[in-house]
């Protein structure tokens, strides 16, 4: 599980750079490229584990979440009424749990929110990727590049959210707040201020002067001929975009201040 989820992930940029000529989403990248990466590690099929003595069914079931198997394992202690109540353990996972299940709740009521807010713009199934670059277009007045981002990328829906945030926080430079109960932030206006006045900084510099260009000019290039496509320009410049889409320090400051607060 480890190994697919931090080592399989972490090394997707990497060898997508080394064995792709183009971006593909981590979930194709493995299965499209598979031939280059057997040949890249040196490795047959004879060098593969084969799971033909696995129950299908079975290795179906060990793939559970680590999330499933806490509740799952909560479940039967609570049946058979073996579980302690003091056990640091106990309190640790109902903790854990109780933490889970207020997020879930916070995620459904946000989203139930804006749904109310923007209605049919399709925050009721982000999973299905619907395009929203045609809906916020003029609600924002989204600058020239936002229509290269394809609707099946997450930052469509990110730098929405990012937009519909902004807006908000216009509002919140007028309220006062206390400080927040069993925090060492201090004062939660200080706080949220500092998350305001980067905000901005990341969507006018970090994204549209920095993101968008690179994304325009890479377009134009994959307009033009098959040559120009592998040259040393083109790949510099998805580097580029790459470096600038993942990179972004006022992007990951601003982002992780607020998912502190």
């Amino acid at each position: 599980s480890d190994l697919r989820k931090e080592v399989h992930y972490r090394l997707y940029p990497l060898l997508m750079k080394l064995l792709s000529d183009r971006l593909l989403p981590y979930e194709i990248f493995f299965p499209d490229r598979r031939n280059r990466f057997m040949a890249f590690v040196g490795a047959t099929e004879t060098d593969q584990i084969n799971p033909s003595s696995v129950n299908v069914q079975d290795e179906v079931d060990k793939n559970i979440t680590e999330d499933e198997k806490d509740e799952s394992e909560e479940g039967e202690g609570d049946a058979k009424g073996e579980e302690d109540p003091n056990d640091p353990e106990v309190i640790a996972r109902k903790a854990k749990q109780a933490a889970l299940e207020s997020e879930r709740k916070a995620l459904d009521r946000g989203i139930a929110t804006l749904e109310a807010l923007f209605p049919k713009a399709g925050w009721d199934r982000l999973s299905e990727y619907p395009d929203m670059y045609p809906y916020f277009r003029d609600v924002f007045g989204l600058k020239k590049g936002y229509e290269l981002i394809a609707p099946t990328d997450p930052l469509l829906q990110i730098m929405v959210m990012m937009r519909i945030l902004e807006e908000l926080f216009f509002g919140l430079r007028y309220v006062s707040f206390g400080t927040i109960a069993g925090s060492d932030e201090g004062r939660t206006d200080e706080f949220l201020g500092s998350i305001v006045n980067d905000w901005q900084q990341f969507i006018d510099i970090s994204f549209e002067k920095e993101y968008l260009p690179r994304l325009s000019e890479y377009c134009r290039i994959l307009e033009n001929s098959a040559e120009s496509r592998t040259s040393a320009y083109a790949k510099r410049t998805l580097n580029e975009l790459n470096w600038a889409r993942k990179n972004s320090r006022s992007f990951k400051s601003c982002f992780l201040s607020l998912c502190r607060w």
